[in-house]
């Protein structure tokens, strides 16, 4: 009997990058159930500065990427799409890449994973991605990371049968928890949401103009989840509390200080005092001058 090949281990130069190889003539003709679902690749890339990959080839396996900071991107047809820190990636056999790579200003680390057999489609679907929505949200990477490099620490030991068979159950298994995850619902997922992080950081920056963009970046999350998680939290959208903080700030100073009008609306991250006003008043009912001399008791 033929020993199998040894493992196709290298990190190509880059310090923390690990990938395995699986040799192209180890094909689902070997087991019946390699034909079911098989994984042929899996490496890890942290901070891939020089990620940048222009096909020459038609993409004939199923690849997913773990984005777990910075971006990256891919262009496809007339189509681009930008993966972040705490989504996943999937590129569908047969698909017409044009291009993936970090995002220069902001390059990607991730993990990826390359696979196929008769299941591998529908076990992507399960997950809710698709061709034209191939980018999803998934928030908590932990699970999937610890999951990634056990696959990885088994190919590497050789690609015995049972090895290949260990590593497509762990690939699947990924899979099965990222669909696990996407269907827990919102008040599942609210629970596991913790507010204090990012409601310290709008309180420590009240004069800045922050973003729906920022606050939700700064959670790891996508501005739609990003709200949702929020609101259900808090009651507010995060703009709307983040209004209502700024003027109840405004309320403090227009009680313990002899600070201007202009001065308070520019402490509270606004630049036009006349804008303030008239926001004060919607908040309050009244405008900062008349807040300023309620007796107080």
């Amino acid at each position: 009997m033929t020993p199998p090949p040894n493992p196709n281990v290298s990190s190509l130069g880059h310090p923390g990058r690990k990938e395995v190889f699986l040799p192209f003539d180890l094909d689902q003709s070997q087991d019946s159930l390699l034909a079911r679902f098989r994984v042929s690749r899996v490496g890890i890339w942290p901070c891939a500065r020089d990620h940048d990959h222009i096909p020459t080839e038609p993409h004939t396996w199923y690849t997913l990427f773990v984005c777990t900071a910075g971006k990256g991107f891919l262009l496809t047809g007339n189509k681009r799409f930008q993966v972040a820190a705490g989504e996943l990636l999937f590129l569908f056999k047969d698909l017409s890449m044009r291009r993936i790579g970090s995002v220069k200003d902001d390059p990607w680390s991730f993990a990826y994973s390359r696979f196929d057999g008769d299941e591998a489609e529908e076990r992507i679907r399960r997950t809710g991605a698709t061709p034209d929505n191939p980018v999803i949200r998934m928030g908590e990477l932990d699970t999937v990371m610890r999951l990634y490099r056990e696959m990885q620490d088994v190919l590497a030991r050789g690609h015995t049968i049972p090895n290949l068979l260990y590593a497509a159950s762990i690939q699947e298994k990924i899979l099965s928890f990222i669909a696990f995850h996407r269907n827990l619902t919102l008040w599942e997922r609210a629970a596991d949401f913790h507010l204090e992080p990012i409601l310290n950081y709008m309180t420590d920056h009240l004069a800045k103009p922050l973003t729906l963009d920022e606050l939700a970046a700064k959670t790891g999350m996508s501005r739609s989840y990003f709200t949702r998680r929020f609101r259900i939290k808090t009651g507010y959208a995060p703009m709307e509390y983040m209004i209502r903080t700024r003027i109840q700030k405004a309320c403090e100073y227009l009680e313990n200080s002899e600070l201007n009008i202009a001065r308070i609306a520019e402490l509270v991250g606004y630049d036009d005092p006349y804008y303030f006003s008239r926001l004060f008043r919607k908040i309050t009912g009244v405008p900062p001058t008349a807040y300023r001399q309620l007796p107080r008791g």
